[in-house]
Parts: C-alpha cells; structure tokens; sequence
C-alpha cells in the first residue's frame, strides 16, 4: 500500500510520497520510487499507487519509458497527458508480454475476484440460499455491465475470450477459469441459474474492464500544469490490465484548483489515507457507518406500519434515520474543518504546503505503527514541488529545513 498526498495553490504544487511497497502481505520494501517528474519544459508529475507490475513490467519502468516518448512536446492540459499515456500504453504493452502470460494475468486476476465475491456470499446468513446467492451475481453483473460501456468489438473479443479461457482443455495450462469457480462456490448454493449468471459475469468483465479485485489495480494520478492551464491541475487513471486487443483503464475528469476566499485549493490524497482524512474531517467513516448499524438495530424492534415503507425499503425510517446521521457528520465537518482546511491551504505559501504535505504523510506511518499492522507506509518520505515558473523540483533531506525555513 502507500501513502501520497498533493497540496496546491496559486504558488504552486507540494507532492509528498511515502516509499514502502509490500509484496503479498509479508514483506515490505522501503526504497519505491512511486513519484515520477517530467522534465521541462513540461511541468509535470506521475503519482503511482496500488499495483507494482503491469503484466511483469514495472510502472516505473514503463512511465519512464512513456516520458521520453513525448520529448520536448508540451500538452496542453494535464487531461491530455493523460489520455497520451493510456494511448501510449495501447501501443506499446504487447512489446514485453506475450499472449500465454495475459491469459496467466486473467485467470489469476479472476481467481482473486471469486474470492471477494466468495467472501461476500460466506457472510450471508445462509449461503446455501439459492435466492440470496443468485442476487448477489445480479449485482455483480450489474456492476461490471455499468463499469464501462462494451463496444461491439470488445464484446466479440469477450465471447472468444471466455469460450477459450473458461473450459478445460481449451488453454495449454493448468487452470482455466472454471476450476477458480469450482473451487471457491463449491460450498455455496449451486444450480444451473446461479452457473450460467457466473459465465455472464465473466464475459462482463472480460468485455468492460478486469475484475473488480483491487488486488490487481494501480492508479496513476498525473499533476501539474498543461501549457493552457495556469491553476494546479490533476487527472487519475486507473489500471486494471489487458488481454488481446483490449486495454483495461478507467480516467477521471480533470480537477483544477477551485476558489476559495481569495485563492484557490487543491488537496487530493491516493492510495491509503485514512489518518490524512480523520485529520481534515474530524471524524471518520467506519464511525459513521457503526452508529448507523446500531440505530438500525435499535429500531428493528420497532412496529413499523407497512404503509410508511415503499417497496425497496429505501423510504423506511431506518433508511431515513441512516441518511441523516451520514448527513449530520458531513456538515458537521463541513463547518467545523474542510472550510478553514480549503482556507488554510490556499493562503499558504509553497514551502508551508511542503512541510504540512510531508507532516500528514507522517501521520499515516504512525497511525498504522500505533495500530501494530503491517509497515505498508514507510520508508523516507520523498517531497517536491511543482511550479510554472521551474517545473518540477525534489525537495532533498539535507535541503528540506533550509527550504521549509
């Protein structure tokens, strides 16, 4: 996991990144580079987070590779950086991998997918409900098909996909997708209705994306400044894969610095933050989501007369009641901290952003150091600057007093 953190204003751009990567859940790595500078004249940084590898390829590796491709050519927007690299990435992951090694990368991708999908089934009061097992698919389908539309292309490729990878017998390796199935749902409710909403699934995911686990997911956040754009600008892509002609990534709109009093702000934290987000808005959200479990409790004893509840349940006043805890904490934070935090960051000067970037970064180490979990946030903290003026600037160890001084 990581820890990274960008505060901007109208002076410019403060990046802080912790340098812990895990591999597995065992061992920890505290020398990642996970910050990538582009040089001038672009003004320009990659954040990477999540996933190490893109089909055995290091993203370090490969976004190196991308930033000499654009030369001395500059963008006009960050957006447009963006969409160069996923265009770039298109063109270029079949030159390191070859076809036998995507088809591995799915299989295991999918083995990890039923897993979570398992886990959720295992948490039901009876798994061996049909009718529960078969609505829980029905979402799972629901979320892929919605995931990202499937052109006509992509779903020819899906069907071939699936009829290659899903069988025995049809892939020259030892796995194929349905021995994943057999071997996670052989304990859960099964019919030919519940194998043939799977198979649906599949071809979903094969079509509009990767599978969902988060296992197999990096995030590339790109900031800076386009040669058309004067306020701090970020745009996220996330990555998920790819098999034959089919890239599996998912943008963001761009967001600029917005108003505020009279400056302008961006905050934006990746990877794992939690800390970060208690310390910006007082509160966090696995206490929202308890209090709002023991109010349903409470009134689950309560007589509720079926004519003030809509068909779904969504206008029950358990619902009710939830919505309005969720809402009450958020303006509480609302007026209580994110005003004066969007005030604080946007009259700050560069090196403030720096230090308060570096700080908060810190706080996420410790959080997980008091709570006695693994290290996944560690390592030297690496900070630096971007501005329109000298582009992108690391922020040494010997030089950070003097700086932020």
């Amino acid at each position: 996991m990581t820890s990274q953190l960008i505060l901007a204003n109208g002076h410019g751009i403060a990046i802080a990144s912790d340098s812990a990567v895990t591999m597995g859940n065992r061992r920890t790595f505290e020398t990642s580079e996970k910050v990538y500078p582009l040089p001038m004249p672009h003004r320009l940084a990659v954040m990477h987070s999540g996933n190490v590898m893109f089909h055995g390829l290091p993203f370090g590796t490969i976004i190196n590779e991308w930033i000499l491709s654009l030369g001395e050519v500059r963008l006009r927007s960050v957006q447009l950086y963006v969409e160069n690299f996923n265009s770039w990435l298109l063109d270029n992951y079949l030159n390191w991998t070859v076809d036998s090694d995507l088809c591995w990368d799915l299989l295991n991708a999918f083995n990890l997918d039923f897993e979570r999908i398992w886990n959720r089934m295992k948490r039901l009061e009876d798994p061996m409900n049909s009718e529960s097992i078969v609505d829980i698919w029905n979402a799972e389908i629901e979320g892929a098909e919605k995931f990202e539309d499937a052109t006509p292309i992509s779903k020819r490729i899906a069907e071939s996909e699936f009829e290659r990878l899903w069988h025995p017998g049809n892939f020259d390796q030892d796995t194929y997708i349905q021995k994943h199935f057999d071997f996670w749902f052989d304990d859960v409710a099964q019919s030919e209705e519940i194998l043939l909403l799977a198979q649906r699934y599949v071809r979903a995911s094969i079509e509009s994306r990767y599978p969902g686990s988060n296992k197999s997911v990096a995030q590339l956040i790109f900031v800076g400044y386009g040669s058309n754009e004067l306020r701090p600008t970020q745009s996220s892509l996330r990555t998920f894969g790819a098999i034959s002609q089919l890239l599996y990534t998912s943008f963001t709109n761009s967001r600029s610095a917005e108003r505020q009093g009279y400056g302008i702000y961006l905050i934006k934290a990746a990877g794992q933050f939690d800390a970060i987000d208690l310390f910006f808005t007082g509160y966090e959200s696995g206490f929202v989501e308890a209090t709002k479990t023991a109010v349903s409790r409470a009134l689950e004893s309560v007589d509720v007369k079926e004519s003030e509840q809509s068909e779904d349940g969504a206008g029950s006043p358990i619902n009710s009641i939830g919505s309005l805890i969720e809402s009450s904490f958020q303006d509480y934070s609302e007026s209580t901290k994110l005003i004066g935090l969007r005030q604080t960051v946007a009259g700050m000067p560069l090196a403030s952003l720096v230090r308060t970037a570096k700080d908060l970064i810190g706080v996420q180490r410790l959080s997980l150091e008091i709570a006695g979990e693994l290290q996944t946030v560690g390592g030297q903290i690496d900070v630096g600057t971007i501005t329109l003026k000298d582009g992108f600037t690391w922020i040494s160890q010997k030089d950070f007093s003097d700086f932020v001084n």
